[in-house]
């Protein structure tokens, strides 16, 4: 063997034991280093969690910025006024609406005084309405002229007197609810030559009238000049007033009796009734239904069988739940029975 070959022997043997090692080593390191490699906590800390909270509500209200600058306002302003005051009285139903119309700016305030106003079924019950409403026409005295439907039965005795002040500054009324003291004190008097001053006041609903009140009603003249310029006229309860006409009177309503043949009675009585056109019987549905009911009650006189004559008599059934606000609510509102008769 040549000296040369004998040296490369030499560092043959030492290579081949150093390459083995040095790989050996390197994977040992790699495996080491990835099984070192720090991991995330399972379980989020306070800290990354109210951090993700405002991340998550920063993009919430980012996103809402953006809806509503995208988002152009409807141009109630810019149309005819009798476009915006057909859409400004569709609120007249909803009190709550019609508030929060109030709030928007100045002129719609305005328009929504003057167009919802007259449509809308006003109710003072409470010491809180009677008082709001009764400082709001001190505030605003032209609008009195406005109010057209009042429904006012103050529960209490310290709230009659401001009361009847409302009814009496609200001269244009149309359709009118209260009791018979309200009526004295507020619409008509006991004094001789009273002249009436709500000469609009067509429809009325009087509500606890027994016989002593009516005769204590009916002494006053102008009482009596009050009915005769009714066209509708709602009683509580079956207790209709004798001996007074009405000539101006289309619709009446009261309870219903099955016993009783008023209805057609009135009708007949073409003397104190000359105008009537139909009569509603109220009761409360004897089935179960959530709706109200309508439908004709045939004269029970035998005298009056042919089935060829229409009655004009109509029973209207409401729910249990239903109230005599409710009713009132519908009639001012022009979806009530006195609509519902006249269209039947």
């Amino acid at each position: 063997m040549s000296p040369s070959n004998g040296g490369d022997l030499k560092w043959l043997v030492p290579c081949i034991v150093l390459v083995p090692l040095v790989y050996t080593y390197l994977i040992s390191r790699l495996t080491i280093s990835v099984s070192h490699t720090p991991q995330l906590p399972s379980t989020p800390t306070p800290e990354r969690i109210n951090q993700a909270r405002q991340r998550r509500q920063a993009l919430q209200q980012l996103e809402t910025k953006k809806r509503h600058l995208s988002r152009k306002p409807f141009p109630l302003l810019k149309l005819p006024v009798e476009l915006r005051i057909l859409v400004v009285q569709h609120c007249a139903s909803s009190p709550e609406t019609f508030s929060s119309l109030l709030l928007v700016s100045r002129h719609v305030q305005h328009l929504a005084y003057t167009s919802c106003l007259p449509l809308l079924p006003i109710r003072l019950i409470d010491e809180h309405q009677i008082m709001s409403f009764s400082l709001f026409l001190e505030q605003k005295p032209s609008l009195s002229g406005l109010v057209h439907h009042l429904w006012v039965t103050p529960l209490q005795e310290p709230c009659v007197t401001t009361a009847v002040g409302i009814v009496k500054r609200c001269t244009n009324l149309t359709s009118l609810a209260c009791t018979g003291r309200m009526l004295q004190d507020s619409v008509t008097s006991a004094f001789r030559g009273y002249r009436l001053h709500h000469t609009r006041l067509r429809e009325l609903t009087l509500l606890y009238t027994s016989d002593a009140n009516w005769a204590n009603i009916l002494h006053s003249q102008s009482t009596i000049s009050f009915f005769q310029r009714l066209t509708h006229l709602r009683l509580v309860g079956d207790r209709v007033p004798a001996g007074i006409k009405f000539p101006n009177l289309v619709q009446i309503s009261f309870a219903y009796n099955a016993m009783q043949t008023l209805g057609h009675e009135l009708l007949e009585d073409k003397e104190a009734y000359p105008r009537l056109q139909s009569v509603a019987l109220v009761r409360e549905r004897t089935h179960l239904g959530s709706s109200v009911r309508i439908w004709r009650k045939p004269n029970p006189d035998p005298a009056h069988t042919d089935k060829n004559v229409v009655s004009n008599v109509f029973v209207y059934e409401i729910p249990a739940q239903w109230t005599e606000l409710n009713m009132w609510c519908d009639n001012a509102l022009g979806k009530g029975f006195w609509q519902l008769c006249a269209a039947t």
